[in-house]
């Protein structure tokens, strides 16, 4: 295959992936081969846009305990 369809990876100052560092890495991953390619696994923090920034709406994204047991309420419930 032609080089255009791969990223460009460089590692020499932190993990560069086509021009751009990631940075807030957790874990690095590498197995290259014979065949000029590597194989690269990467686990990085970050915050995603939609999921981890929703501002409370109590009545768009509630947790309500389905129940009791024992006295105690228990940890499942459903999301409204």
């Amino acid at each position: 295959m032609k080089d255009e369809f791969y990223n460009e990876i460089k590692i020499d100052s932190g993990l560069i992936v086509n021009g751009k560092e990631l940075k807030h890495l957790k874990n690095i991953e590498i197995k290259s081969g014979l065949d000029n390619l590597s194989e690269i696994t990467v686990t990085f923090y970050g915050k995603i846009d939609g999921l981890d920034n929703l501002k409370e709406n109590k009545e768009l994204y509630s947790f309500k305990p389905s129940g009791e047991v024992n006295g105690k309420s228990i940890k499942r419930g459903e999301i409204r």
